[in-house]
């Protein structure tokens, strides 16, 4: 490893390229018949919607590889999820069963998407799922009703660029949308802060779960209004 480590960057990255001939690092290179690079290379050119869609797995990627195993050292035991389930994670402690939808935060422009509540500056995060269906009686399936899961996490990287970053709420505290109570809202509210409805422990947000007390995210404002000064950050 020594000998490497001396190399000049044009011999190490020749070193590599024999390497990777003969080392393949993941299976999907092998299912797929084309290297990390060649997949990383097309994952730059494709589309900026592609792009979101597989940040958004990463997050739910980083939730699973990240978080899990802290809640597992911390005594959690993880379900297996079976199907295409409302949920991303399905966890137990203690004899109590906690489902967790995972969500990216979302960007515009190439920037985190901000927009207001209660005059303050706030994150966004889109809630619906990915895939465009209709049921059997014409109505659209991607939006999630209340129930469909318990906490909502969400990742921060598009603002902090840490993918360990996420934040949690309780999923019956979210937004409904205006033409059918039961149903959540697409977008929703992520303080900037510390508040009364995010934050970045998940016990804590299985705390405000088991509570059974009912808050609001705040509505976005309908014009844009100047912050007042906060405390505090969730970065």
């Amino acid at each position: 490893m020594k000998l490497i480590d001396e190399l000049n960057p044009e011999l190490k990255q020749k070193v590599f390229d024999h390497l990777r001939t003969s080392c393949v690092n993941h299976p999907l290179e092998r299912e797929w018949n084309a290297s990390a690079e060649v997949i990383l290379d097309a994952i730059a050119q494709s589309s900026d919607l592609t792009q979101r869609g597989v940040k958004g797995v990463i997050a739910d990627r980083a939730f699973h590889r990240i978080v899990v195993p802290r809640l597992q050292r911390a005594g959690w035991t993880t379900n297996p999820i079976v199907g295409d389930l409302a949920y991303d994670a399905d966890l137990s402690h203690n004899g109590s069963r906690v489902t967790v939808q995972v969500k990216m935060q979302r960007r515009e422009r190439g920037q985190p998407k901000e927009r207001f509540a209660n005059g303050q500056p706030q994150w966004v995060v889109e809630v619906q799922k990915t895939r465009t269906g209709q049921d059997s009686d014409g109505a659209s399936t991607r939006p999630y009703a209340f129930g469909n899961f318990d906490i909502l996490a969400v990742n921060l990287y598009a603002s902090s660029g840490d993918w360990s970053h996420f934040v949690y709420t309780v999923a019956k505290w979210l937004l409904p949308r205006r033409e059918d109570v039961g149903l959540i809202a697409v977008m929703q509210p992520v303080s900037q802060v510390p508040s009364d409805h995010w934050t970045e422990d998940f016990d804590e947000a299985v705390e405000w779960l088991h509570s059974e007390e009912m808050r609001r995210l705040p509505a976005f404002d309908k014009k844009r209004r100047k912050a007042a000064p906060q405390t505090g950050s969730l970065l």
